[in-house]
């Protein structure tokens, strides 16, 4: 398993390739955030196969990046992720996030740090 850094001053991203195939240009997961300010990480976009530890691992280099920083991570809910809100409900409290829940709105909000 590979797991790679991307950062520019205004993202970082964290790809992760199982080496299970060739690297053809396209990663097996991927976990966007954006520099929100000098004391935040504004988790933008979480790409992937679920159930296979691969959030579990960016997750946890993402934590890494922050308390070098000392900065929070937060992120939002939102109605297109209420599908899968029990699965990203229990990822978030795994990684000792705060997460607050909108039922009438179908939206939410998650906070780390």
């Amino acid at each position: 398993m590979i797991v790679s850094k991307m950062e520019d001053g205004l993202i970082v991203q964290l790809m992760l390739n199982t080496c299970d195939k060739p690297y053809r240009g396209k990663w097996d997961f991927a976990l966007r955030a954006q520099f929100a300010n000098d004391h935040s990480l504004f988790i933008g976009d979480i790409k992937g196969e679920p159930d296979k530890g691969f959030g579990s691992i960016c997750m946890q280099y993402l934590k890494d990046e922050a308390r070098k920083n000392n900065q929070q991570i937060t992120g939002n809910l939102a109605k297109r992720d209420w599908d899968h809100l029990d699965r990203l409900t229990y990822f978030y409290k795994k990684h000792k996030f705060r997460v607050t829940i909108n039922e009438k709105e179908q939206s939410g909000a998650v906070v780390w740090g």
